[in-house]
């Protein structure tokens, strides 16, 4: 193995050791989990039921200790502990009703299988799926690729730094492992599977290994997408990829990489249909990915007007919701409200009516919503995907800059240092044998930049949304900084070499 892929894979494990200490000393409440993902996986793992629905009895301990305790990371520890023994008596199967799909529920499940009914186990499970998307990446790629893997570990070691950890209300809303931080584990094979496309008609040697290691990432990506439905925006420059790559004017070219495509189309049905069998209540109550149209709708609140017009008097949902379309407190609410007032639910019982919440009625009646916001507001809707929400991604990209020291655990400053030096040793030796390919690069980070403002632009930015955002932000810095360097190291090689002729 060469001295390039060892510094590729010490970062990755610089970054994986750092990160178990950020999730040992630094808790959360994983919003998007304590309530349902957490007692769902729990009454899976350890009391038996199907993957989606909670025991009541685990509920209520979850419930019961919050209550006593208030929600924070050690009343969470403790509940999820007294769930984890197995003693608590078999309740009613309740389903989960959360808005985020099957995928966090399935991978949260699973990672308890193999580290046991334990919290830390969510940001184990992430860390050791992320650890064979390096192997697999540092497998099959060398050369000049493989400077994107210090750079994506550099980038993650620097976001340890900034308010993702040091902030504790974003901290317990995008945890490592959790669902709004799910997506960066896309990232890598992201770029593994673009580039296979890309550069894939060549004949190639170890061909079959190498459909292997596509495999591996092809299952990482699937899973990604089921958790984090908004990161399909990373599906766009791998079909760029692709379509491209079909154009060659070589038939035996093209013929591979029609193989290749196949292939990899076969091999992610085929994950996707067995993740979706293991959770057969999701596909029952059409929840199996994310709800989108609900976040677009809520996203409204963003533009200052809001409630626009007469869209109180559209959507009357005071009978249930008092305080019916709002600007400020719980948002989410402005979607229910919609749901309420809801033509066909004003027939229904009550009850069905809160079974239904996210599934796929609810979201159908949402999307006609939010068209006929679009519709009927054109400017204030163009005000708000134009000036405001880019306002927003700005204003969070300023915000995930604001590095506080002093709230860093010591051990992730060290590491974080270890990481820097890693790093600059793998762009000098890069510098000395195979540089970057700067438009690559570049214009890999910049395709995967543009794409990735769709889901901010279409729900909104925050610092705890937007963690992929952030990233590329950190990833673009440290390519400037790696090619400075890169740049320097040759042009002292190259004047040394002069002074010794």
């Amino acid at each position: 193995m060469g001295l390039r892929r060892i510094l590729a894979i010490a970062s990755f494990l610089l970054y994986a050791i750092a990160a178990t200490v950020a999730i040992r000393q630094e808790p959360s409440i994983w919003a998007a989990e304590f309530s349902t993902v957490i007692p769902a996986a729990i009454s899976n793992v350890v009391y038996g039921l199907q993957l989606g629905l909670i025991d009541s009895n685990v509920d209520a301990e979850f419930k019961e200790t919050f209550r006593a305790e208030g929600l924070n990371p050690g009343s969470l520890e403790k509940a999820v502990n007294r769930a984890a023994q197995g003693d608590i008596p078999h309740g009613m199967p309740l389903p989960a009703y959360e808005g985020i799909g099957m995928g966090q529920t399935l991978f949260s499940a699973a990672a308890m299988r193999l580290f046991g009914p334990h919290l830390s186990s969510l940001g184990y499970g992430f860390l050791l799926l992320m650890g064979f998307s390096v192997l697999a990446f540092v497998g099959r790629y060398k050369g000049a690729l493989l400077a994107f893997v210090p750079l994506q570990f550099f980038a993650l070691t620097c976001m340890l730094l900034t308010p993702l950890i040091t902030n504790q209300d974003v901290l317990d809303e995008a945890p490592i492992g959790g669902n709004r931080f799910f997506g960066i584990l896309a990232i890598l094979p992201a770029l593994h599977i673009f580039f296979e496309f890309a550069d894939g008609a060549k004949p190639e040697r170890g061909a079959r290994k190498n459909l292997i290691i596509l495999g591996v990432q092809l299952f990482i990506f699937v899973l990604v997408l089921l958790v984090r439905s908004s990161n399909a925006y990373m599906l766009a420059p791998i079909v760029c990829a692709g379509l491209f790559s079909t154009l060659r004017d070589n038939r035996a070219e093209r013929y591979r990489i029609y193989l290749k495509c196949g292939i990899a189309y076969v091999l992610s049905v085929v994950f996707l249909s067995i993740m979706i069998a293991s959770a057969p209540y999701y596909l029952k109550t059409g929840r199996i990915g994310g709800i989108i149209w609900h976040r677009a709708f809520v996203s409204f609140v963003n533009h200052p007007e809001w409630p626009f017009g007469n869209l109180r008097d559209v959507y009357q949902c005071e009978k249930y919701i008092p305080e019916g379309l709002q600007r400020t407190g719980n948002a989410d609410r402005n979607g229910h409200c919609v749901w309420m007032a809801y033509p066909p639910n004003q027939t229904r019982p009550i009850q069905e009516v809160q079974e239904k919440t996210y599934g796929p009625e609810y979201e159908r009646a949402l999307r006609g919503a939010v068209f006929n916001v679009i519709f009927s507001y054109p400017r204030q809707a163009l005000e708000l995907y134009l000036y405001y929400k880019p306002i927003i991604v700005a204003t969070t990209l300023r915000a995930a800059l604001d590095w506080k020291l002093y709230s860093v655990p010591p051990p992730i400053l060290f590491f974080a240092v270890l990481q820097a030096m890693v790093f600059i040793w793998f762009c000098i030796l890069s510098a000395t044998t195979m540089p970057f390919k700067v438009p690559t690069m570049f214009g890999v980070l910049a395709l995967l930049f543009l794409f990735s403002l769709a889901p901010q632009l279409v729900a909104w930015a925050s610092l705890w949304t937007s963690p992929d955002l952030i990233f590329y932000m950190y990833a673009t810095f440290l390519l400037v900084a790696a090619l400075i360097t890169q740049t320097l190291t040759s042009l002292i090689c190259h004047t040394q070499f002069y002074k010794i002729r």
